[in-house]
């Protein structure tokens, strides 16, 4: 009987094939790995195509899609009014990135987090492959890669995409990087961005599976996970992810798998890039400010690029955030704290989005996530979702994703009526 309505739910191959092409263009700009990836002609163009599917299917547009649009309108005039000017391209930026993701998941529903699953699995398998490779022919596979970089225009770049200073280059599904080398960076910038992305592929294995957690795809989710050695990513796999599988398990596989967590957990406590790097990051948090106002002072080259850290970045936020407490800045980032010459880039998501919208807004975001998440848990009969979220607040805090598509797809989620009940 469930297979029987499986089948009936599945959609036709040209809704399948228009399907797989929005999620995998969602995938391609949350990677972030080349220079077509984070371009505006590629969002643009990602956008007119969900733009074109979401019009076939509902030839018209729905009252939450209208409401996003007038209302982002209203808030940039209102910015204009406060400011005296918006910065037009990145204001126009998100909103392509926000209406981006709500046509996705609109159109594609509950099949996105499915059909992100697989791809995920191919994508860490691939990285997998590759990994063993980049540890001991990292020189001849960088050249290697730079030769298929060649061959596409406008593709090539020497220089990382996240304020770094060693060489990054990318193949499509792999990306090496000068700052990484004895980490997988997958397909992604930068290995914790990868961490971030597998956390969600396996998160959504769990609930489509039945919280079965040994399944090769879990297998896969795991082994790439481990080999990104992001603290972002083991904090949130162990601690989070497993809390989130023993509260959705019967006791028996609770008691099972207790041992193995005992074993396990002295032992990811003892990497350097876990505990140590947390407890520096703590205890350095009051230099965060002589760091910034450094920074400040110093007179460097125009156009230079800064990358703070977490804790420096949340204070520089909370700064800009007691300038502009209810609506934030928006995209007027000239606005905000900046040094001479250079731009501060905030690694920070979270503060970085109280500071940009407000408390208004973050507020307002922090509510849609919440009930995105939700629906998505529940959606399968699952609980924990308040562990969900306060995982993906964690990975906000730790990386400035949560303005990129594929993050704002799960308050999109909390927006959209679905088209189908729980199967």
């Amino acid at each position: 009987m469930m297979n029987s309505v499986r089948m009936s739910q599945r959609p036709n191959q040209g809704v399948q094939r228009e399907n797989n092409i929005l999620v995998v263009s969602m995938i391609y700009i949350a990677g972030q790995g080349s220079r077509w990836a984070i371009s505006d002609w590629f969002l643009l163009l990602s956008f007119t195509y969900a733009l074109y599917i979401y019009y076939k299917r509902f030839n018209k547009s729905d009252k939450v899609f209208l409401y996003l649009t007038l209302g982002y309108i209203v808030l940039t005039t209102l910015y204009f009014a406060k400011f005296g000017w918006v910065n037009y391209t990145s204001s126009f930026r998100f909103y392509l990135k926000m209406a981006f993701a709500y046509l996705v998941i609109k159109s594609v529903d509950n099949n996105f987090f499915v059909i992100y699953e697989k791809i995920f699995y191919y994508l860490c398998l691939i990285s997998l492959v590759l990994y063993p490779l980049q540890l001991v022919l990292y020189e001849q596979l960088k050249s290697l890669f730079s030769i298929f970089e060649n061959t596409l225009p406008a593709w090539d770049y020497t220089q990382t995409t996240d304020g770094g200073t060693g060489y990054a280059t990318n193949a499509v599904l792999f990306n090496l990087h000068d700052d990484a080398v004895v980490r997988n960076s997958g397909y992604a910038w930068e290995p914790k961005g990868f961490a971030t992305l597998i956390i969600v592929a396996m998160i959504s294995h769990l609930i489509h599976n039945n919280m079965r957690m040994a399944t090769k795809p879990m297998l896969v989710f795991v082994l790439a996970l481990l080999t990104t050695l992001s603290t972002a990513g083991y904090v949130i796999f162990f601690v989070v992810v497993l809390l989130f599988y023993a509260f959705n398990k019967n006791k028996q596989y609770i008691i099972a798998a207790a041992p193995v967590v005992v074993v396990l957990f002295p032992i990811v406590a003892q990497l350097d890039f876990v505990t140590q790097k947390i407890i520096n990051e703590f205890e350095t948090r009051n230099d965060s400010e002589d760091i910034i106002r450094y920074y400040q002072k110093e007179n460097f080259e125009k156009g230079t690029v800064i990358s703070l850290g977490r804790f420096p970045s949340f204070l520089l936020d909370m700064e800009d955030l007691a300038r502009e407490p209810l609506m934030g800045f928006g995209m007027q980032d000239k606005e905000r704290t900046e040094g001479k010459n250079a731009y501060f880039a905030r690694v920070n998501g979270l503060s970085d989005l109280m500071a940009r919208w407000g408390i208004l807004g973050s507020l307002l975001y922090c509510i849609i996530l919440f009930k995105g998440i939700k629906k998505w848990i529940n959606r399968y009969g699952y609980t924990g979702y308040t562990i969900i979220y306060i995982g993906f607040l964690g990975l906000f805090f730790a990386s400035a994703v949560v303005l990129q598509p594929l993050w704002l797809v799960f308050p999109m989620y909390g927006l959209i009526a679905s088209k189908s009940q729980k199967i």
